[in-house]
């Protein structure tokens, strides 16, 4: 059994893919400032229906999924079906500790 310690978890890029309204090209959120660092705060501002929530979900399912060894299923229907991709980059500190 091992005990692990996320000392740092910043978003730098969200790469969404045929997943709910991001059907014609794939869409890119950058999460980094001009000098490429991650940002401290975020806003994400688009008209209804525009895929905000969206958004949000796959970035919850992917720190879900986080540490999983291998997902069989992903509660989103475009994932679960193959037809849609989601990627999501992140700066990471994390300290793991082993206990035997």
């Amino acid at each position: 059994m091992s005990d692990i310690t996320i000392y740092e978890f910043r978003p730098l890029w969200l790469t969404l893919d045929r997943v709910g309204p991001f059907r014609s090209a794939p869409c890119e959120i950058d999460f980094t400032d001009k000098q490429d660092r991650p940002c401290n705060i975020f806003l994400l501002m688009f008209e209804n229906e525009r895929g905000k929530t969206t958004v949000l979900e796959c970035i919850a399912l992917l720190i879900r999924l986080f540490g999983a060894k291998s997902p069989s299923r992903f509660d989103c229907e475009d994932l679960d079906t193959g037809e849609g991709r989601i990627q999501l980059d992140v700066l990471t500190r994390i300290h793991r500790r082993r206990s035997d």
